[in-house]
């Protein structure tokens, strides 16, 4: 069934920029979508795969709006204060869940004491325990088994091959996907002699009102008392709750998380996939954890950590930065260690304090000792001599005015290289960036520092003549200070991977020694 815009913009509470008679068929895909078709764009920086989509109208947010008005390229826009709810919303109009008739299956099996209500659905095959309830509206579908004692509330959904051990209870409106299992037994066991002995696991678990369970998750129930989910909270795929485990209210849990027992997590957290926190600690509400994070002891309410064990998240994502320059900072310190310095320091202290060092005759020295003092030591690379445009020219396809590295000071080949570019006021990007302030622009800095990225990747490729490089990723970029003219950019390029034609490289601009720009640069080479 096609809509007009106007009709979905009052149905979502938005406007309409453009036609509001355009008809809409379907909601696809930016690839996929046509001119029949509404699509949308949560975040700006998927604004050119929008203004490359085919899709006749879009659905954007306030501040994507604004991009789309000031740069112009689309007819109509579908405006909402929060497009993720309102695509939500969307998708529910268009693809309605087909319903589960009332009734059950020849094949369910409903146990002596069991009472299904009349307006509840039973599948093919569907097992309900003696003593279980399922109310109005739920649905247990094909070979899900729920056990004696359980109670299934009003709205559940139960997927096929879900299992509900004894007294578990699920909440209205909850839905429990394919081969999720509830309240199995908890892992307690009491060792003795070497024998470990099965502790007897007694409780349940409770999953309150508007709960999502994940294909393959499992919740065992408690040890004594409750395994408790609170309402509106969701679990995504294979994700595991010990015994006697407490969620908060409206909490997010994605793929892979493992909790164990006796751990409390408060309302609104949200744990990213393979997050692990050890039992008996106390999730604070609000809690934010990247994913990976090890978390072993309280975290306190409003806390963002990751890393193992978990910590600040802005102090972990610096101890990211460094550990992707730990192998260069080993191999300087090898390399100072081995070093001239290091001899001279160990052949000075070796002389008795009161005899002075052998001093060097005056005079000339012979050819021969002349050329041996200024060879490299056996084994050593050659010295590298400084490169200028010519060099670069030879190296690089870009020319003026892209060309933005002036000379290459040291070279170590897939190691380091440090490059200069002298700034001026007659750089072109000056006239209007910005006039009677002017200001290098940032995006020219990033340039720039992949510029020397390039010549240290190319210098060692036959055929460069036929190559180019293209970025494929920007990570962690930062601006500490403007570059104007009259300042001198030194680039420092150190690499954190080469690997069959692609590359990423720490780089870092200074100026007078001060940091002005960093980043983490991404490439791969291709051919022209």
């Amino acid at each position: 069934m096609a809509y007009r815009l106007a009709e979905l913009a009052e149905l979502v509470g938005g406007r309409v920029e453009g036609n509001p008679e355009r008809s809409v068929g379907a909601v696809r895909a930016l690839e996929s979508a046509g001119a029949g078709d509404l699509s949308f764009v949560t975040l700006a920086r998927h604004r050119g795969r929008a203004l490359a989509s085919a899709a006749g109208a879009l659905l954007v947010g306030e501040d994507v709006a604004a991009g789309f008005a000031a740069g112009g390229g689309v007819a109509d826009l579908l405006v909402v204060p929060d497009a993720g709810q309102a695509l939500a919303r969307l998708l529910e109009l268009f693809h309605p869940g087909a319903p589960h008739p009332p009734g059950s299956h020849p094949t369910a099996i409903v146990e002596t004491g069991a009472a299904v209500d009349p307006a509840a659905h039973l599948g093919p095959y569907a097992v309900i325990g003696a003593g279980s309830r399922v109310e109005a509206g739920a649905a247990v579908l094909a070979h899900a088994v729920v056990g004696r004692g359980c109670a299934v509330g009003e709205r559940a959904l139960i997927h096929p091959h879900a299992v509900l051990y004894d007294r578990t209870e699920v909440g209205a409106g909850c839905i429990v996907h394919a081969g999720a299992v509830l309240g199995g037994d908890g892992f307690g066991y009491v060792t003795r002699g070497g024998v470990h002995h099965k502790l007897p696991q007694v409780g349940r678990v409770v999953l309150e009102d508007e709960v999502e369970i994940g294909a393959n998750t499992t919740i065992d129930r408690a040890t004594l008392g409750e395994t408790r989910v609170g309402a509106g909270t969701k679990i995504d795929n294979q994700v595991m709750l010990g015994h006697n485990v407490q969620v908060g209210r409206g909490a997010l849990l994605c793929a892979q998380v493992g909790i164990a027992g006796s751990t409390s997590i408060g309302d609104g957290v949200v744990l990213g996939a393979r997050v692990g926190a050890v039992d008996h600690v106390a999730i604070g509400n609000g809690v934010q954890a990247a994913a990976g994070t090890d978390i072993f002891e309280d975290v306190p309410a409003g806390a963002l950590v990751g890393g193992s064990p978990a910590h600040p998240i802005g102090r972990w994502r610096r101890q990211l930065v460094l550990l992707w320059k730990l192998d260069e900072m080993f191999r300087r310190l090898r390399a100072i260690e081995r070093g001239p310095t290091t001899t001279a320091r160990r052949n000075a202290v070796s002389h008795d304090d009161d005899e002075p060092m052998p001093q060097q005759e005056p005079g000339p020295r012979p050819a021969a000792a002349a050329e041996a003092a200024t060879a490299p030591a056996p084994g050593s690379a050659p010295a590298f001599t400084p490169q200028g445009i010519e060099w670069i020219l030879s190296m690089l396809p870009h020319r003026y005015p892209m060309l933005l590295v002036d000379r290459v000071i040291e070279n170590e080949p897939r190691r380091r290289l440090v490059a200069i570019k002298n700034v001026t006021i007659n750089e072109p990007f000056f006239a209007g960036h910005f006039p009677g302030k002017p200001v290098m622009p940032g995006v020219l800095v990033i340039e720039a520092m992949a510029q020397a990225g390039a010549l240290m990747l190319l210098q060692e490729v036959a055929e460069r003549q036929s190559k180019l490089l293209y970025f494929t990723g920007i990570a962690d970029a930062k601006f500490r200070r403007p570059v104007v003219p009259g300042d001198q950019l030194r680039f420092e390029i150190d690499v954190l991977r080469i690997r069959s034609g692609h590359s990423k490289l720490h780089c870092r601009a200074l100026v007078d020694g001060h940091l002005a720009a960093e980043a983490v640069l991404s490439s791969t080479m291709v051919d022209r």
